[in-house]
């Protein structure tokens, strides 16, 4: 076992992120709750639940930090902030970006 053993955090706070520029996103919303992406880089199909929706219709329009990307998804759904909101955007991010829907701004 290596030390320390706790976890590191995936995002930096000041890290920027946008949405990947290798295709474009493709959209259908089948109700309030759910909501279809196509990335025609991958050629895959994603269903997705509305704060990961956010996100990305977020990054595909700005190059954001986390704490900008965790304040409009609070806003955009009329949710209170609390960690685990925080946190629920950080595996967002973390789970895109392995997608390859989403990459760090160098």
């Amino acid at each position: 076992m290596r030390w320390p053993c706790w976890p590191v955090p995936m995002t930096q706070p000041h890290q920027l992120w946008t949405a990947s520029r290798l295709g474009t996103f493709q959209w259908r919303n089948w109700d309030e709750t759910e909501t279809i992406l196509f990335h025609t880089a991958s050629g895959d199909t994603h269903v997705l639940s509305p704060p990961a929706a956010v996100v990305l219709k977020e990054l595909e329009h700005a190059s954001l930090p986390f704490e900008e990307i965790v304040k409009r998804v609070t806003i955009s759904l009329g949710d209170v902030h609390d960690d685990s909101l925080a946190d629920q955007v950080e595996q967002l991010l973390d789970d895109f970006d392995q997608l390859g829907l989403i990459e760090p701004v160098t």
